[in-house]
């Protein structure tokens, strides 16, 4: 089986969607290595994600979704929300704390600092109309 079966359908979506946010984002648009680094967080939260889930067949928790809603609808719910909720948002919630709250830090910063210096500048401006 050809490997490009299965990197075309995962490549396709992530071209289309950067494509798009470029377009409507025409003015401020996210530099390209946030946009990238967001694809590789994502990937590799999907490893940990799996790691876990391999964990789950190690204490004898990894139930086939299928067969448990046919035989245990409650016991479905209870897997979905207490273990497979759990599992993807601590995936996601791992790298997202550690460089998105960098990033996000990084961006506040840098938006305080412009509002500071548009301040500082317009007072500076009113100050000398003022006092010629």
């Amino acid at each position: 089986m050809h490997y490009s079966m299965y990197i075309v359908p995962v490549l396709l979506p992530v071209l289309f969607w950067a494509g798009y946010h470029y377009y409507k984002d025409r003015h401020l648009p996210e530099p390209l290595g946030h946009l990238l680094l967001a694809f590789v967080l994502g990937i590799a939260s999907f490893w940990l994600g799996k790691l876990m889930y391999f964990g789950l067949g190690l204490v004898d928790l990894r139930f086939d979704a299928y067969v448990l809603a046919a035989r245990n609808p409650i016991g479905l719910f209870f897997y979905a929300v207490l273990a497979i909720g759990v599992i993807e948002e601590l995936a996601k919630m791992v790298f997202s704390l550690r460089w998105g709250a960098t990033f996000a830090y990084r961006s506040l910063f840098q938006s305080m600092r412009s509002a500071i210096a548009s301040i500082t500048r317009s007072q500076s401006l009113s100050s000398s109309r003022c006092c010629s």
